[in-house]
Protein backbone atom coordinates (compact mmCIF):
# COMPACT_ATOMS: atom_id res chain seq x y z
CA UNK A 1 0.00 0.00 0.00
CA UNK A 2 1.63 3.21 -1.18
CA UNK A 3 1.13 6.68 0.22
CA UNK A 4 -1.51 7.75 -1.45
CA UNK A 5 -3.67 4.66 -0.75
CA UNK A 6 -2.42 4.84 2.89
CA UNK A 7 -3.57 8.24 3.13
CA UNK A 8 -7.12 7.29 1.16
CA UNK A 9 -8.42 4.81 3.37
CA UNK A 10 -7.26 7.14 6.69
CA UNK A 11 -9.63 9.81 5.00
CA UNK A 12 -12.08 7.56 4.26
CA UNK A 13 -12.72 5.76 7.55
CA UNK A 14 -12.72 9.45 8.97
CA UNK A 15 -15.28 10.75 6.53
CA UNK A 16 -17.53 7.59 8.03
CA UNK A 17 -16.80 8.45 11.68
CA UNK A 18 -17.73 12.15 10.75
CA UNK A 19 -21.40 10.52 9.23
CA UNK A 20 -21.95 8.90 12.54
CA UNK A 21 -21.48 11.68 14.50
CA UNK A 22 -23.77 13.88 12.70
CA UNK A 23 -26.39 11.73 12.75
CA UNK A 24 -26.10 10.94 15.95
CA UNK A 25 -26.18 14.69 17.27
CA UNK A 26 -28.82 15.34 14.61
CA UNK A 27 -31.08 12.67 15.78
CA UNK A 28 -30.54 13.42 19.28
CA UNK A 29 -31.65 16.97 18.91
CA UNK A 30 -34.08 17.34 16.10
CA UNK A 31 -37.40 15.15 16.96
CA UNK A 32 -38.27 11.67 14.08
CA UNK A 33 -40.57 12.64 11.62
CA UNK A 34 -43.56 10.42 11.17
CA UNK A 35 -43.22 9.42 7.78
CA UNK A 36 -46.37 6.99 7.98
CA UNK A 37 -44.34 4.47 6.19
CA UNK A 38 -42.98 0.37 6.43
CA UNK A 39 -42.23 0.20 9.79
CA UNK A 40 -42.67 -3.16 11.24
CA UNK A 41 -42.93 -3.56 15.27
CA UNK A 42 -39.57 -5.02 16.48
CA UNK A 43 -39.45 -8.32 17.96
CA UNK A 44 -40.47 -8.83 21.49
CA UNK A 45 -37.45 -9.52 23.52
CA UNK A 46 -36.27 -7.66 25.80
CA UNK A 47 -33.68 -4.83 25.03
CA UNK A 48 -31.25 -4.56 27.14
CA UNK A 49 -29.06 -1.37 28.46
CA UNK A 50 -26.57 -2.56 25.17
CA UNK A 51 -29.50 -3.21 22.62
CA UNK A 52 -30.14 1.25 24.39
CA UNK A 53 -26.99 2.23 23.79
CA UNK A 54 -26.75 0.93 20.16
CA UNK A 55 -30.01 2.48 19.16
CA UNK A 56 -29.17 5.57 20.93
CA UNK A 57 -26.07 5.66 18.58
CA UNK A 58 -26.47 4.44 15.50
CA UNK A 59 -30.49 4.44 15.39
CA UNK A 60 -30.83 7.01 13.05
CA UNK A 61 -29.07 5.08 10.44
CA UNK A 62 -32.20 2.95 10.44
CA UNK A 63 -34.70 4.70 8.22
CA UNK A 64 -36.38 4.38 4.78
CA UNK A 65 -35.43 1.55 2.93
CA UNK A 66 -33.21 0.39 5.89
CA UNK A 67 -35.94 -0.52 7.82
CA UNK A 68 -36.48 -3.04 4.31
CA UNK A 69 -33.49 -4.41 4.52
CA UNK A 70 -33.45 -4.99 8.63
CA UNK A 71 -36.91 -6.64 8.08
CA UNK A 72 -35.51 -9.02 5.64
CA UNK A 73 -32.35 -9.91 7.39
CA UNK A 74 -34.59 -10.71 10.39
CA UNK A 75 -37.36 -12.17 9.07
CA UNK A 76 -36.75 -12.92 4.98
CA UNK A 77 -38.97 -11.90 2.20
CA UNK A 78 -42.30 -12.12 4.36
CA UNK A 79 -44.17 -9.41 2.22
CA UNK A 80 -44.25 -8.99 -1.53
CA UNK A 81 -43.30 -5.29 -1.30
CA UNK A 82 -39.76 -6.67 -0.09
CA UNK A 83 -39.02 -8.47 -2.61
CA UNK A 84 -38.29 -5.15 -4.59
CA UNK A 85 -34.67 -5.57 -2.47
CA UNK A 86 -32.15 -7.93 -3.72
CA UNK A 87 -30.48 -10.42 -1.38
CA UNK A 88 -26.77 -10.56 -1.11
CA UNK A 89 -26.62 -7.40 1.66
CA UNK A 90 -29.27 -8.48 3.82
CA UNK A 91 -27.48 -12.24 3.51
CA UNK A 92 -23.94 -11.03 4.08
CA UNK A 93 -25.50 -8.79 7.66
CA UNK A 94 -27.60 -11.68 8.64
CA UNK A 95 -24.70 -13.87 8.58
CA UNK A 96 -22.25 -11.96 10.06
CA UNK A 97 -24.36 -10.93 12.83
CA UNK A 98 -25.57 -14.12 13.77
CA UNK A 99 -21.57 -15.33 13.64
CA UNK A 100 -20.85 -11.94 16.28
CA UNK A 101 -23.54 -12.09 18.58
CA UNK A 102 -22.26 -13.92 21.49
CA UNK A 103 -25.86 -13.41 23.11
CA UNK A 104 -24.56 -10.11 24.03
CA UNK A 105 -27.67 -7.83 21.53
CA UNK A 106 -30.83 -9.07 20.61
CA UNK A 107 -31.09 -10.26 17.04
CA UNK A 108 -32.32 -6.59 16.25
CA UNK A 109 -29.64 -4.76 17.64
CA UNK A 110 -27.16 -6.48 16.33
CA UNK A 111 -28.40 -6.66 12.87
CA UNK A 112 -27.85 -2.79 12.98
CA UNK A 113 -24.85 -2.62 14.48
CA UNK A 114 -23.15 -5.02 12.23
CA UNK A 115 -24.46 -3.50 9.57
CA UNK A 116 -23.01 -0.22 10.14
CA UNK A 117 -19.86 -1.99 10.82
CA UNK A 118 -19.87 -4.00 7.22
CA UNK A 119 -20.78 -0.54 5.41
CA UNK A 120 -18.09 1.29 7.35
CA UNK A 121 -15.24 -0.98 6.13
CA UNK A 122 -17.06 -1.84 2.49
CA UNK A 123 -16.49 2.34 1.83
CA UNK A 124 -13.02 2.02 2.96
CA UNK A 125 -12.34 -0.64 0.56
CA UNK A 126 -14.13 1.05 -2.06
CA UNK A 127 -12.45 4.12 -1.85
CA UNK A 128 -9.37 2.10 -2.54
CA UNK A 129 -10.61 0.40 -5.68
CA UNK A 130 -11.95 3.33 -7.04
CA UNK A 131 -8.41 4.43 -6.83
CA UNK A 132 -6.88 1.67 -8.39
CA UNK A 133 -9.49 1.36 -10.81
CA UNK A 134 -9.04 5.25 -11.85
CA UNK A 135 -5.00 4.70 -12.01
CA UNK A 136 -5.97 2.06 -15.00
CA UNK A 137 -7.92 3.92 -16.77
CA UNK A 138 -6.83 7.28 -16.44
CA UNK A 139 -3.24 6.73 -16.08
CA UNK A 140 -2.74 8.70 -13.61
CA UNK A 141 -2.40 8.54 -9.87
CA UNK A 142 -3.32 12.13 -9.11
CA UNK A 143 -6.59 12.06 -11.12
CA UNK A 144 -7.45 8.90 -9.46
CA UNK A 145 -6.56 10.00 -6.08
CA UNK A 146 -8.48 13.07 -5.73
CA UNK A 147 -11.54 11.15 -7.58
CA UNK A 148 -11.37 8.87 -4.70
CA UNK A 149 -11.45 11.16 -1.88
CA UNK A 150 -14.30 13.12 -3.55
CA UNK A 151 -15.66 9.68 -3.77
CA UNK A 152 -15.66 9.96 0.44
CA UNK A 153 -17.82 13.12 0.57
CA UNK A 154 -20.34 12.45 -2.48
CA UNK A 155 -23.74 13.01 -2.20
CA UNK A 156 -25.24 9.85 -1.27
CA UNK A 157 -22.51 9.41 1.62
CA UNK A 158 -25.50 8.91 4.36
CA UNK A 159 -26.55 5.92 2.22
CA UNK A 160 -23.48 4.54 2.05
CA UNK A 161 -23.29 4.45 5.89
CA UNK A 162 -26.88 3.33 6.45
CA UNK A 163 -28.09 0.01 6.58
CA UNK A 164 -28.30 0.38 2.54
CA UNK A 165 -27.15 -1.92 -0.02
CA UNK A 166 -25.31 0.75 -2.10
CA UNK A 167 -21.64 0.67 -1.03
CA UNK A 168 -21.58 -3.48 -0.96
CA UNK A 169 -22.87 -2.86 -4.73
CA UNK A 170 -20.12 -0.08 -5.45
CA UNK A 171 -17.42 -2.64 -4.20
CA UNK A 172 -18.51 -5.37 -5.87
CA UNK A 173 -19.07 -3.26 -9.30
CA UNK A 174 -16.21 -1.29 -9.21
CA UNK A 175 -13.65 -4.45 -7.92
CA UNK A 176 -15.18 -6.80 -11.41
CA UNK A 177 -14.52 -3.55 -13.35
CA UNK A 178 -10.68 -3.71 -11.91
CA UNK A 179 -10.59 -7.14 -12.29
CA UNK A 180 -11.88 -6.82 -15.99
CA UNK A 181 -8.92 -3.98 -16.81
CA UNK A 182 -6.63 -6.58 -15.59
CA UNK A 183 -8.28 -9.12 -18.39
CA UNK A 184 -9.24 -11.47 -15.76
CA UNK A 185 -12.83 -12.33 -17.11
CA UNK A 186 -13.94 -15.07 -15.17
CA UNK A 187 -13.83 -13.04 -11.90
CA UNK A 188 -15.36 -10.16 -13.44
CA UNK A 189 -18.12 -11.88 -14.48
CA UNK A 190 -18.60 -13.58 -10.75
CA UNK A 191 -18.03 -10.04 -9.21
CA UNK A 192 -20.77 -8.33 -11.27
CA UNK A 193 -22.72 -11.00 -10.71
CA UNK A 194 -22.55 -10.49 -6.92
CA UNK A 195 -23.05 -7.05 -7.84
CA UNK A 196 -26.52 -8.42 -9.63
CA UNK A 197 -27.33 -10.38 -6.83
CA UNK A 198 -27.18 -7.03 -4.59
CA UNK A 199 -28.80 -4.32 -6.97
CA UNK A 200 -30.80 -5.01 -10.13
CA UNK A 201 -28.65 -1.82 -11.70
CA UNK A 202 -25.78 -4.25 -11.43
CA UNK A 203 -27.40 -5.78 -15.02
CA UNK A 204 -25.93 -3.00 -17.16
CA UNK A 205 -22.68 -3.62 -16.12
CA UNK A 206 -22.56 -6.83 -18.48
CA UNK A 207 -22.09 -4.26 -20.96
CA UNK A 208 -18.40 -3.91 -19.88
CA UNK A 209 -17.57 -7.24 -20.42
CA UNK A 210 -19.24 -7.57 -23.78
CA UNK A 211 -17.37 -3.69 -24.79
CA UNK A 212 -14.35 -5.82 -23.90
CA UNK A 213 -14.71 -8.55 -26.04
CA UNK A 214 -15.98 -6.97 -29.07
CA UNK A 215 -13.56 -4.61 -28.96
CA UNK A 216 -10.70 -7.85 -28.78
CA UNK A 217 -12.37 -9.14 -31.84
CA UNK A 218 -12.36 -6.44 -33.91
CA UNK A 219 -8.73 -5.83 -33.33
CA UNK A 220 -8.42 -9.65 -34.25
CA UNK A 221 -10.60 -9.18 -36.98
CA UNK A 222 -8.54 -6.08 -38.47
CA UNK A 223 -5.11 -8.11 -38.33
CA UNK A 224 -7.44 -10.40 -40.25
CA UNK A 225 -8.24 -8.28 -42.60
CA UNK A 226 -4.61 -7.27 -43.45
CA UNK A 227 -3.67 -10.93 -44.25
CA UNK A 228 -6.24 -11.19 -46.68
CA UNK A 229 -7.66 -14.38 -44.86
CA UNK A 230 -10.51 -16.38 -45.99
CA UNK A 231 -14.30 -15.86 -44.88
CA UNK A 232 -14.47 -18.94 -42.79
CA UNK A 233 -12.04 -17.44 -40.01
CA UNK A 234 -13.79 -14.87 -40.08
CA UNK A 235 -17.25 -16.69 -39.44
CA UNK A 236 -15.49 -18.55 -36.31
CA UNK A 237 -14.02 -15.44 -35.38
CA UNK A 238 -17.69 -14.09 -35.16
CA UNK A 239 -19.33 -17.23 -33.42
CA UNK A 240 -16.25 -17.44 -30.95
CA UNK A 241 -17.26 -13.57 -30.46
CA UNK A 242 -21.30 -14.45 -29.59
CA UNK A 243 -20.34 -17.23 -27.79
CA UNK A 244 -17.87 -15.73 -25.42
CA UNK A 245 -20.41 -12.57 -24.53
CA UNK A 246 -22.89 -15.25 -24.05
CA UNK A 247 -20.98 -17.60 -21.57
CA UNK A 248 -19.31 -14.74 -19.62
CA UNK A 249 -23.46 -13.27 -19.35
CA UNK A 250 -24.71 -16.18 -17.94
CA UNK A 251 -22.39 -16.35 -15.12
CA UNK A 252 -23.25 -12.85 -14.49
CA UNK A 253 -27.35 -13.63 -14.75
CA UNK A 254 -27.11 -16.61 -12.64
CA UNK A 255 -27.64 -15.42 -9.40
CA UNK A 256 -30.19 -13.16 -10.42
CA UNK A 257 -32.57 -15.95 -11.54
CA UNK A 258 -31.33 -18.07 -8.67
CA UNK A 259 -33.08 -15.02 -6.40
CA UNK A 260 -36.34 -14.96 -8.81
CA UNK A 261 -36.54 -18.85 -8.58
CA UNK A 262 -36.66 -18.60 -4.65
CA UNK A 263 -39.19 -16.06 -4.58
CA UNK A 264 -41.15 -17.77 -6.75
CA UNK A 265 -41.33 -20.56 -5.06
CA UNK A 266 -41.52 -18.95 -1.44
CA UNK A 267 -44.70 -17.22 -3.04
CA UNK A 268 -46.36 -19.61 -5.49
CA UNK A 269 -45.77 -22.99 -4.01
CA UNK A 270 -45.02 -22.63 -0.20
CA UNK A 271 -47.00 -21.72 2.99
CA UNK A 272 -44.31 -20.30 4.93
CA UNK A 273 -44.87 -19.82 9.06
CA UNK A 274 -44.48 -16.26 10.26
CA UNK A 275 -44.27 -15.06 13.32
CA UNK A 276 -47.50 -13.65 14.46
CA UNK A 277 -46.63 -9.71 15.04
CA UNK A 278 -45.56 -9.68 11.15
CA UNK A 279 -48.78 -11.60 10.08
CA UNK A 280 -50.56 -8.70 12.44
CA UNK A 281 -48.80 -5.65 10.74
CA UNK A 282 -49.02 -7.42 7.06
CA UNK A 283 -52.50 -7.40 7.77
CA UNK A 284 -52.94 -4.00 8.97
CA UNK A 285 -51.38 -2.54 6.35
CA UNK A 286 -52.88 -4.82 3.40
CA UNK A 287 -49.56 -5.82 2.66
CA UNK A 288 -49.76 -9.70 0.67
CA UNK A 289 -47.92 -12.29 2.07
CA UNK A 290 -45.44 -15.41 1.04
CA UNK A 291 -48.18 -18.24 1.64
CA UNK A 292 -51.12 -16.05 0.33
CA UNK A 293 -53.48 -16.55 -2.40
CA UNK A 294 -50.53 -16.27 -5.26
CA UNK A 295 -49.96 -13.15 -7.14
CA UNK A 296 -50.75 -12.86 -11.28
CA UNK A 297 -47.34 -13.10 -11.85
CA UNK A 298 -47.07 -17.11 -10.57
CA UNK A 299 -49.07 -17.39 -13.86
CA UNK A 300 -47.21 -16.18 -16.18
CA UNK A 301 -45.56 -18.16 -19.08
CA UNK A 302 -42.18 -16.98 -17.42
CA UNK A 303 -42.89 -16.10 -13.96
CA UNK A 304 -40.28 -13.55 -12.94
CA UNK A 305 -41.45 -11.25 -9.45
CA UNK A 306 -39.04 -8.33 -10.53
CA UNK A 307 -41.41 -6.41 -12.95
CA UNK A 308 -44.47 -7.21 -11.39
CA UNK A 309 -43.37 -5.92 -7.88
CA UNK A 310 -41.96 -2.72 -9.58
CA UNK A 311 -44.80 -1.49 -11.35
CA UNK A 312 -47.63 -2.99 -8.83
CA UNK A 313 -46.08 -2.34 -5.37
CA UNK A 314 -43.58 0.84 -6.18
CA UNK A 315 -45.20 2.85 -9.44
CA UNK A 316 -42.30 2.04 -11.02
CA UNK A 317 -42.77 2.88 -15.17
CA UNK A 318 -42.15 5.17 -18.21
CA UNK A 319 -43.12 8.29 -16.92
CA UNK A 320 -45.12 7.03 -14.11
CA UNK A 321 -43.31 9.59 -11.67
CA UNK A 322 -44.03 12.63 -13.50
CA UNK A 323 -46.79 14.35 -11.29
CA UNK A 324 -47.08 17.83 -9.94
CA UNK A 325 -46.41 16.34 -6.13
CA UNK A 326 -43.05 15.12 -7.43
CA UNK A 327 -41.89 18.34 -8.50
CA UNK A 328 -39.26 18.38 -5.02
CA UNK A 329 -37.70 15.18 -5.93
CA UNK A 330 -37.13 16.38 -9.65
CA UNK A 331 -35.37 19.53 -7.79
CA UNK A 332 -33.20 17.52 -5.34
CA UNK A 333 -32.48 14.97 -8.25
CA UNK A 334 -31.59 18.54 -10.65
CA UNK A 335 -27.94 18.51 -9.52
CA UNK A 336 -26.51 15.13 -10.55
CA UNK A 337 -28.40 15.50 -13.82
CA UNK A 338 -26.47 18.36 -14.60
CA UNK A 339 -23.59 16.75 -13.46
CA UNK A 340 -23.95 13.63 -15.54
CA UNK A 341 -24.69 15.87 -18.37
CA UNK A 342 -21.28 17.21 -18.19
CA UNK A 343 -19.40 14.50 -17.53
CA UNK A 344 -20.48 12.77 -20.51
CA UNK A 345 -20.08 15.51 -22.87
CA UNK A 346 -16.67 16.59 -21.58
CA UNK A 347 -15.18 12.90 -22.34
CA UNK A 348 -17.19 12.62 -25.51
CA UNK A 349 -15.63 16.16 -26.57
CA UNK A 350 -12.60 14.70 -26.03
CA UNK A 351 -12.76 11.59 -27.62
CA UNK A 352 -15.20 12.50 -30.48
CA UNK A 353 -14.43 9.51 -32.76
CA UNK A 354 -14.17 7.24 -30.04
CA UNK A 355 -17.73 7.82 -29.08
CA UNK A 356 -19.45 7.43 -32.49
CA UNK A 357 -17.79 4.23 -33.05
CA UNK A 358 -18.51 3.17 -29.40
CA UNK A 359 -15.15 2.97 -28.27
CA UNK A 360 -14.60 0.24 -30.12
CA UNK A 361 -11.34 1.30 -32.52
CA UNK A 362 -8.90 3.45 -32.61
CA UNK A 363 -6.90 1.50 -30.21
CA UNK A 364 -3.55 0.36 -29.76
CA UNK A 365 -4.75 -3.01 -27.98
CA UNK A 366 -2.93 -5.60 -28.43
CA UNK A 367 -5.50 -8.38 -27.68
CA UNK A 368 -4.93 -9.47 -24.31
CA UNK A 369 -5.16 -6.24 -22.00
CA UNK A 370 -8.60 -4.89 -21.08
CA UNK A 371 -7.29 -1.11 -20.76
CA UNK A 372 -5.63 0.04 -24.46
CA UNK A 373 -5.22 3.34 -25.20
CA UNK A 374 -4.70 5.66 -28.31
CA UNK A 375 -1.88 5.06 -30.18
CA UNK A 376 0.54 8.17 -29.15
CA UNK A 377 4.38 7.29 -30.60
CA UNK A 378 6.75 5.80 -28.00
CA UNK A 379 8.46 8.64 -27.07
CA UNK A 380 5.37 10.88 -26.50
CA UNK A 381 4.17 7.63 -23.98
CA UNK A 382 7.93 7.48 -21.95
CA UNK A 383 7.71 11.06 -22.19
CA UNK A 384 3.93 11.21 -20.45
CA UNK A 385 4.73 8.52 -18.09
CA UNK A 386 7.86 10.69 -16.59
CA UNK A 387 5.69 13.77 -16.18
CA UNK A 388 3.34 11.60 -14.32
CA UNK A 389 5.48 10.03 -12.39
CA UNK A 390 7.18 13.43 -11.55
CA UNK A 391 3.41 14.71 -10.27
CA UNK A 392 2.96 11.14 -8.22
CA UNK A 393 6.16 12.19 -6.50
CA UNK A 394 6.04 16.10 -5.91
CA UNK A 395 1.99 15.28 -4.53
CA UNK A 396 2.93 12.75 -2.23
CA UNK A 397 5.56 15.25 -0.42
CA UNK A 398 3.14 17.95 -0.64
CA UNK A 399 -0.14 15.70 0.33
CA UNK A 400 1.81 14.07 2.79
CA UNK A 401 3.17 16.85 4.66
CA UNK A 402 -0.49 18.11 4.71
CA UNK A 403 0.35 20.82 2.30
CA UNK A 404 -1.37 22.22 -1.14
CA UNK A 405 0.27 20.94 -4.20
CA UNK A 406 2.65 23.49 -5.62
CA UNK A 407 3.75 22.33 -8.73
CA UNK A 408 6.05 24.29 -11.30
CA UNK A 409 3.99 25.25 -14.44
CA UNK A 410 6.49 23.97 -16.73
CA UNK A 411 6.11 20.75 -15.53
CA UNK A 412 2.36 20.35 -15.41
CA UNK A 413 0.27 18.25 -17.81
CA UNK A 414 -3.10 19.32 -19.86
CA UNK A 415 -5.90 18.39 -18.47
CA UNK A 416 -7.58 16.73 -21.66
CA UNK A 417 -4.86 15.38 -23.22
CA UNK A 418 -4.40 13.48 -19.88
CA UNK A 419 -7.30 12.10 -18.93
CA UNK A 420 -8.97 11.63 -22.24
CA UNK A 421 -6.91 9.49 -24.33
CA UNK A 422 -7.85 6.22 -23.23
CA UNK A 423 -10.93 4.89 -25.28
CA UNK A 424 -12.00 2.92 -22.62
CA UNK A 425 -13.18 5.77 -20.86
CA UNK A 426 -16.03 5.92 -23.71
CA UNK A 427 -18.07 2.28 -22.63
CA UNK A 428 -17.90 4.52 -18.62
CA UNK A 429 -19.63 6.88 -20.85
CA UNK A 430 -22.39 4.75 -22.42
CA UNK A 431 -22.87 3.13 -19.07
CA UNK A 432 -23.69 6.63 -17.09
CA UNK A 433 -25.60 7.82 -20.16
CA UNK A 434 -27.81 4.93 -20.12
CA UNK A 435 -27.96 4.94 -16.37
CA UNK A 436 -29.05 8.55 -16.37
CA UNK A 437 -31.90 8.56 -19.17
CA UNK A 438 -33.22 5.21 -18.06
CA UNK A 439 -33.57 6.89 -14.55
CA UNK A 440 -35.35 10.15 -15.64
CA UNK A 441 -38.45 8.12 -17.77
CA UNK A 442 -38.45 4.96 -15.48
CA UNK A 443 -37.49 5.30 -11.71
CA UNK A 444 -38.53 7.06 -8.66
CA UNK A 445 -36.67 10.21 -9.77
CA UNK A 446 -35.10 10.89 -6.14
CA UNK A 447 -33.42 7.51 -6.05
CA UNK A 448 -30.85 8.66 -8.97
CA UNK A 449 -28.26 10.43 -6.97
CA UNK A 450 -27.32 7.17 -4.93
CA UNK A 451 -27.88 5.13 -7.52
CA UNK A 452 -25.35 7.37 -9.87
CA UNK A 453 -22.89 7.67 -7.60
CA UNK A 454 -22.75 4.38 -6.73
CA UNK A 455 -22.82 3.30 -9.62
CA UNK A 456 -20.28 5.26 -12.00
CA UNK A 457 -16.95 5.96 -11.84
CA UNK A 458 -16.90 8.38 -14.47
CA UNK A 459 -18.77 10.63 -11.87
CA UNK A 460 -15.70 10.90 -9.49
CA UNK A 461 -13.01 11.26 -12.82
CA UNK A 462 -14.78 14.24 -14.35
CA UNK A 463 -14.71 16.01 -10.72
CA UNK A 464 -11.19 14.81 -9.92
CA UNK A 465 -10.47 16.17 -13.74
CA UNK A 466 -12.03 19.91 -12.60
CA UNK A 467 -10.23 19.58 -9.73
CA UNK A 468 -6.61 19.01 -11.21
CA UNK A 469 -7.27 21.40 -13.93
CA UNK A 470 -8.41 24.14 -11.65
CA UNK A 471 -5.76 23.89 -9.23
CA UNK A 472 -3.40 24.67 -11.88
CA UNK A 473 -4.29 28.56 -11.86
CA UNK A 474 -1.28 29.69 -9.96
CA UNK A 475 0.84 27.59 -9.04
CA UNK A 476 4.43 29.17 -7.73
CA UNK A 477 7.87 28.86 -9.22
CA UNK A 478 10.31 30.43 -6.95
CA UNK A 479 10.34 31.19 -2.98
CA UNK A 480 9.37 34.97 -3.62
CA UNK A 481 6.02 33.37 -5.59
CA UNK A 482 5.30 31.52 -2.07
CA UNK A 483 5.51 34.34 0.03
CA UNK A 484 3.73 36.55 -2.21
CA UNK A 485 0.72 34.07 -2.26
CA UNK A 486 0.64 33.79 1.29
CA UNK A 487 0.76 37.67 1.23
CA UNK A 488 -2.20 37.42 -0.90
CA UNK A 489 -4.00 34.50 1.49
CA UNK A 490 -6.71 36.00 1.49
CA UNK A 491 -7.79 36.66 -2.36
CA UNK A 492 -7.14 32.72 -3.20
CA UNK A 493 -9.57 31.19 -0.58
CA UNK A 494 -12.07 31.57 2.41
CA UNK A 495 -10.86 30.83 5.70
CA UNK A 496 -13.70 28.64 7.57
CA UNK A 497 -14.09 29.55 11.71
CA UNK A 498 -11.35 28.00 13.68
CA UNK A 499 -14.27 25.61 15.64
CA UNK A 500 -14.30 24.02 12.19
CA UNK A 501 -11.26 24.13 11.02
CA UNK A 502 -10.40 22.52 14.01
CA UNK A 503 -13.31 19.83 13.97
CA UNK A 504 -11.88 18.94 10.16
CA UNK A 505 -8.42 18.32 10.81
CA UNK A 506 -9.77 16.30 14.21
CA UNK A 507 -11.28 14.00 11.71
CA UNK A 508 -8.73 14.11 9.34
CA UNK A 509 -10.71 15.73 6.36
CA UNK A 510 -7.91 18.85 6.14
CA UNK A 511 -8.78 18.24 2.10
CA UNK A 512 -12.20 20.33 2.96
CA UNK A 513 -10.37 22.72 4.54
CA UNK A 514 -7.66 23.04 2.31
CA UNK A 515 -9.90 23.36 -0.52
CA UNK A 516 -11.62 26.89 0.96
CA UNK A 517 -8.23 28.28 1.48
CA UNK A 518 -7.75 27.68 -2.29
CA UNK A 519 -10.93 28.39 -2.83
CA UNK A 520 -10.42 31.00 -5.65
CA UNK A 521 -7.54 29.09 -7.21
CA UNK A 522 -10.16 26.32 -8.27
CA UNK A 523 -12.28 25.90 -10.99
CA UNK A 524 -15.64 27.86 -10.97
CA UNK A 525 -17.24 24.17 -11.86
CA UNK A 526 -15.33 22.32 -9.56
CA UNK A 527 -16.50 24.81 -6.87
CA UNK A 528 -20.06 24.86 -7.66
CA UNK A 529 -19.95 20.62 -7.40
CA UNK A 530 -17.93 20.61 -4.16
CA UNK A 531 -20.49 22.99 -2.49
CA UNK A 532 -23.01 20.26 -3.70
CA UNK A 533 -20.94 17.65 -2.60
CA UNK A 534 -20.83 18.61 1.10
CA UNK A 535 -24.63 20.31 1.25
CA UNK A 536 -26.01 17.08 0.26
CA UNK A 537 -23.58 15.12 2.69
CA UNK A 538 -24.61 17.39 5.67
CA UNK A 539 -28.43 17.57 4.95
CA UNK A 540 -28.69 14.47 3.89
CA UNK A 541 -27.59 12.98 7.05
CA UNK A 542 -29.83 15.41 8.78
CA UNK A 543 -33.08 14.75 7.08
CA UNK A 544 -32.61 10.85 6.59
CA UNK A 545 -31.52 10.19 10.41
CA UNK A 546 -34.87 11.83 11.63
CA UNK A 547 -36.93 10.53 8.77
CA UNK A 548 -37.65 13.51 6.87
CA UNK A 549 -38.21 13.33 3.31
CA UNK A 550 -34.38 11.64 1.82
CA UNK A 551 -34.37 8.35 -0.07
Amino acid sequence: MNIFEHRLCIFAFYSRLSILLLQFVSNFLVPDHDAKVFNPPPELDDNSWLDQLVLYFVGGLRRWDAVYFTHIMQYGYTYENCVAFFPFYPLLVSNFSKAFSFGLLNFSSCLLLVGVVVNILLFVATSLVLYRLGKLVLSTDKEAFYASLLFCINPASIFMTALYSEVLFSFLLFSGLLALNHDKKILSAFLIGLSIFTRSNGLIAIGFIAHLIIKSSIHTFLKLKATSVKCSSIFSLVFKTVIEVLFYSFICVIPFFIFQYYIYVLYCKSSPDWPKHVIDYGRSKGYKLAGDEPSLWCNETIPLSYSYIQKHHWNVGFLTYYTLKQLPNFLLALPVLLLSFRACSFYIKNNVMSFCFLGLTCSNNNGSSGSSHVEISDSNREDEKQRNRFLLDKKIENYAGGQWDEVNSNKKLKCEKNSCRQTDLIVYVYHLAFLTIFGCFFMHIQVLTRMLFSSSPLLYWYVGTLFINGSRRFKPSSPADKKTREAESFKQGINLPQFLQSLLSLFKLTFISEAFKNWYCLNGEFRAIFVYFLTYSVLGTVMFSNFLPWT
